[in-house]
């Protein structure tokens, strides 16, 4: 079956070319989207890819050709991926890199920012989305809708000065605002 690829992390593998004059087999790298996002794939190694999106009823839908050395990025809509990559040329044994690099923050995901930094956001599904902050500064954070109005905003936890916004939100993009607090 299919290798899970993990969102937002650089997996190597060694391509291996058949026995013989065998069919050549592409790897198959699953990952799953859960919101619209803007993403970059890398693939290195001389390998070029076909992404597809399977569909609820298992259909599979063309999205992009990877051509070798390129990499990709374009936007990715929710849902479950397959990128099924060969070398370009005959080359066994060949080691490659693949990653799938959202630009927004979705579900799941966790990011390094210094404050004061701004991150957009994508929710995928009505419900309720925390998002939280980590670290030994003092943060403040802004959530705000696509029309810049405010949703929500956190200062500080219980016992740190981390923030901690938990609210219900609607299907859409956002944006998250991490200010510095006091010095």
């Amino acid at each position: 079956g299919p290798h899970a690829l993990p969102l937002a992390q650089q997996v190597e593998k060694v391509w291996m070319e058949p026995d013989g004059e065998g069919e050549r087999v592409p790897d198959t790298w699953e990952f799953t989207v859960p919101a619209p996002m803007d993403a970059a794939i890398e693939l290195t190694g001389e390998m070029q890819g076909e992404l597809q999106l399977v569909g609820g009823d298992e259909s599979v839908t063309g999205v992009a050709s990877l051509l070798p050395g390129r990499g990709w990025k374009g936007e990715l809509s929710a849902g479950r991926h397959l990128l099924k990559v060969v070398c370009s040329r005959r080359n066994n044994r060949q080691p490659y890199q693949v990653a799938v690099r959202p630009e927004q923050l979705v579900a799941g995901l966790t990011r390094e920012v210094h404050a004061p930094a701004s991150v957009p956001v994508s929710v995928g599904s009505d419900g309720l989305v925390e998002i939280a902050s980590f670290g030994s500064a003092d943060v403040r954070g802004r959530l705000l809708d696509a029309d810049g109005h405010l949703v929500a905003s956190s200062d500080d936890r219980a016992g740190d000065w981390n923030f901690s916004i938990q609210r219900r939100l609607a299907p859409g993009a956002y944006r998250l605002d991490v200010e510095p607090v006091g010095a």
